[in-house]
């Protein structure tokens, strides 16, 4: 009795975010695959990629939204394509894609072209009653930059850990280099109600 006692105790003490952090990881993409993307309720949290010039890229989703929270009721949309040669918003030399509405998260990503050189994410605006935001009360969402990586890198970089109400969740990928070589992530704090 007491073990079951011990273990309704550890579930009780977890975080609303610790119960959040449930990653899923997506199958491995290229050109000659088709695009990956989050279940409702799941954002993309983190990238890594393998083969010549970054050629195969794996997400990871992470849970954002709990009862009783919800998943956004917005329309998802796709980005423009983007590789390191089109024009977009240019951040520390790499190139990312214009987002539609700036309060949006990225809950798929597709590539084509050789080495998956151009890409595209499916974005998921955050809005509605007791959905998770991106709104800071700033100006603009508040966002974060990761170093930049290829295949070469041993360890993809990661999202920082929750920090009280709010979870970082990819909004934007960027990339450089031949053949979109180097990516880079853009985080951004999405914050519960």
């Amino acid at each position: 009795m007491r073990v079951l006692w011990l273990a309704l105790s550890a579930l009780v003490a977890l975080s609303p975010l610790a119960a959040l952090a449930q990653d899923s990881t997506l199958p491995w993409i290229s050109e000659e695959t088709r695009g990956v993307g989050c279940n409702p309720g799941y954002a993309l949290s983190k990238l890594k990629c393998s083969g010549r010039y970054c050629d195969n890229i794996q997400a990871t989703c992470t849970r954002y939204a709990i009862p009783p929270a919800a998943a956004s009721s917005q329309a998802p949309y796709w980005t423009a394509w983007f590789s390191e040669e089109r024009s977009g918003d240019v951040l520390e030399g790499s190139n990312f894609p214009k987002l539609a509405n700036a309060y949006s998260i990225a809950v798929g990503i597709q590539c084509r072209g050789r080495y998956c050189d151009d890409m595209r994410l499916r974005m998921l605006p955050l809005s509605g009653r007791n959905v998770p935001t991106l709104d800071s009360k700033a100006e603009q969402p508040l966002c974060r930059l990761s170093t930049r990586f290829s295949e070469e890198a041993s360890v993809p970089p990661s999202p920082a850990a929750p920090v009280g109400k709010s979870m970082e969740f990819i909004r934007r990928v960027g990339c450089s280099g031949s053949y979109c070589d180097n990516l880079q992530v853009e985080w951004c704090k999405v914050f519960r109600n």
